[in-house]
């Protein structure tokens, strides 16, 4: 995975699988944030295997020794398609980075051969993401279910 650094900036690193472990310390509360806006059903113990499985890649942004976001992806082949899903997303300072995190991703994922990106997110972020380029696609509606 490749990082783009700039002097005194933020820098994004995919964390290869055999580090996640080191590195989980770090991404996992930002993990769990954004678990907060989901319905249960993944806990942050599941994308940390995921991501040591390879199933998931795990993203960290940082500055000056300081980790300031975490991202989650995985690649997903459809029958006509490949995309890169941004399953979580969250972190400090997100307007100072977000704009490396989407030429970061842009640029990973056309190594990969997918032909787009695609991001589950609250709806808060949709405003947030529009000057990347990205537009509301479709939304999921969600109705717990009573079991007796």
């Amino acid at each position: 995975m490749n990082a783009v650094l700039k002097p005194s900036e933020y820098l994004m690193q995919g964390i290869p699988a055999q580090f996640v472990e080191h590195f989980w310390p770090f991404a996992e509360p930002y993990i769990k944030r954004a678990l907060d806006h989901a319905h249960g059903e993944f806990s942050a113990a599941d994308f940390k295997r995921s991501c040591m499985a390879r199933d998931l890649q795990l993203w960290l942004i940082s500055k000056e020794k300081r980790i300031f976001g975490a991202i989650t992806t995985e690649i997903v082949m459809y029958p006509h398609r490949k995309h890169c899903r941004v399953i979580t997303l969250a972190g400090s300072n997100f307007a100072e980075w977000i704009a490396l995190a989407d030429t970061t991703l842009d640029a990973w994922a056309t190594e990969q051969g997918c032909d787009a990106l695609e991001c589950y997110v609250r709806k808060g972020l949709v405003p947030r993401l529009a000057p990347l380029g990205y537009k509301h696609g479709h939304s999921v509606l969600l109705k717990e279910l009573q079991h007796e």
